[in-house]
């Protein structure tokens, strides 16, 4: 809702029309980099969990 109406002050009906896969576009992008982002830092926790089981055993 919030594309449509952003993309209707900016450029009026050819905006909204554009506005809605424009913003869509870049919400799957930042979803992918943001996921992505999570992943490694999961990643990086579980190795420093599992170094500090090795230095306790």
């Amino acid at each position: 809702m919030v594309a449509v109406t952003v993309g209707a002050s900016v450029a009026g009906v050819l905006g909204m029309l554009l506005s809605v896969p424009i913003c869509s576009i870049l919400y799957s992008i930042l979803r992918t980099n943001v996921n992505e982002r999570l992943e490694k830092q999961n990643a990086q926790k579980i190795k420093i969990n599992s170094q500090k089981e090795v230095r306790k055993n």
